[in-house]
């Protein structure tokens, strides 16, 4: 019986000193830049940017990241700027990225953040809001953690506290030796599409898909998550700490994906007056009719000839608003 406890003690004295060693090499590779998949990853990319100093930035889910021809933005507005939107991403995940751009010393002037009814209910409006693992080799940082923490069940908070390590084996698809191996030969790779783009989607057209409003057929009363509310207002708090002049605005959508809302009129309104007493603009463009559809890959995402469209009435609105505030 002694033989077989010492065994026993042994065979898990191995396990967990392996799920520490993995845990840690993970820590180090999966944070190394070089090792970042920026080649196809938005958020990667984002988060590899290190010491940049940009006159603007621009933030938000997929109708941020598909909203603007950033080289054409630049060129209109006379400034440099970069685009940390990606798909799918509420409130949770665009303050990591933006809270961890700023600690790898980047600096921005002014922040463009898209704000509308859908990312402040992120979970019922887009397939994956949160991608959580593209934050865990960050997990040591306790801003991190504590924004991660609300994706966790009761068991993995705990486990997760007393043995951090395991976390890279739940999400083994993205931190598994294949995975290494292939960021390995990725990282020869030097040019990024976004490179191109300032972070704007790359090539001519854009197809999201992870918006789940354009499917809906019948129209329902909606509400806003406490966890997106919170996280927005944690965005605004971020800016002022750091200096960031915030401009939150709202991209077009075609009307047809207001019907998808049965109270969609008193939620924009929420959001006039949650951003009115906190003194941030708010830029609103009116919705597009469905005889405009030729602007939009999807009903609430605008492809390449509504983003040039866009831009331009966007940096126009901008001047105006810069104008009359400095």
């Amino acid at each position: 019986m002694k033989h077989f406890i010492r065994n026993i003690a042994i065979g898990v004295g191995i396990l967990i000193a392996f799920i520490f060693c993995w845990g840690r090499f993970c820590d180090w590779y999966f944070a190394e830049t070089k090792y970042f998949d920026d080649k196809t990853n938005k958020r990667a990319w984002a988060l590899k940017l290190e010491d940049r100093k940009y006159d603007y930035g621009v933030l938000g889910s997929s109708r941020a990241y598909s909203s603007f021809d950033m080289v054409s933005l630049n060129s209109l507005l006379g400034l440099k700027g970069v685009n940390l939107g990606a798909n799918g991403s509420g409130y949770v995940d665009n303050f990591l990225v933006l809270y961890l751009f700023l600690a790898n010393g980047n600096v921005i002037d002014t922040l463009f953040l898209q704000v509308d009814i859908y990312s402040l209910d992120s979970k019922a409006n887009f397939s994956n809001a949160f991608h959580t693992y593209q934050f865990l080799p960050y997990w040591r940082d306790s801003i991190v953690a504590n924004s991660l923490y609300p994706y966790l069940d009761a068991k993995e908070r705990l486990l997760w506290e007393y043995l951090p390590d395991i976390r890279y084996f739940k999400f083994n698809k993205y931190f598994s030796p294949k995975e290494v191996v292939r960021r390995y030969q990725f990282s020869k790779q030097h040019v990024s599409g976004f490179d191109k783009t300032f972070g704007g989607p790359p090539g001519e057209s854009f197809e999201e898909g992870g918006n789940k409003m354009s499917a809906d057929r019948e129209a329902k009363e909606r509400s806003f998550d406490d966890l997106d509310v919170a996280y927005l207002l944690k965005i605004i708090q971020l800016c002022k700490a750091n200096y960031i002049y915030l401009v939150a605005y709202k991209a077009p959508e075609l009307s047809i994906s207001l019907k998808n809302t049965s109270n969609y009129s008193a939620l924009q309104a929420e959001i006039d007056e949650m951003l009115t007493q906190r003194n941030v603009p708010y830029i609103e463009f009116n919705e597009v009719s469905a005889g405009d559809a030729d602007s939009f890959s999807d009903p609430t995402h605008l492809n390449s000839r509504g983003r040039e469209a866009f831009t331009k009435s966007f940096s126009t609105e901008f001047l105006r608003l810069k104008s009359e505030s400095f």
